[in-house]
């Protein structure tokens, strides 16, 4: 959610500005994918700065807030992926209920852990 405010906010800046110097800038869906190139580095810092000094300066500020907010999200998960293997560790204590996880999750993926289920008989009275 926060990356969408963050990069939806310098993506009408960057429209409001650079709409009328820069074809790329044109309508706001054109500028949408530009913002997007920019974030991972695909741009024309030239053309950017010729057209604008101050997007230029405000392209600085959007690399180092758009990374500084992924590089916060990707650490959330990998919080959260480790509160969830720190809470089920109470269940597999040893190292064999662990290895024993793992042979039965890997059974089921490949589908080699189904159990036999009979055929129900079902009798007709003649």
């Amino acid at each position: 959610m926060e990356f969408a405010l963050v990069f939806g906010g310098f993506s009408a800046f960057f429209y409001f500005i650079l709409n009328t110097h820069l074809e790329n800038f044109r309508d706001f869906v054109r500028t949408l994918e530009n913002t997007m190139a920019m974030s991972i580095g695909k741009f024309n810092f030239g053309a950017l700065r010729a057209a604008d000094q101050m997007a230029a300066w405000v392209f600085f500020a959007f690399s180092l807030v758009v990374n500084l907010v992924l590089i916060n999200m990707m650490m959330a998960i990998i919080n959260m992926a480790f509160e969830e293997i720190k809470e089920k560790n109470a269940i597999y204590r040893s190292k064999f209920a662990l290895l024993e996880f793992i042979k039965r999750s890997a059974k089921e993926v490949v589908g080699k852990n189904r159990q036999y289920v009979s055929p129900i008989r079902i009798r007709i009275a003649r």
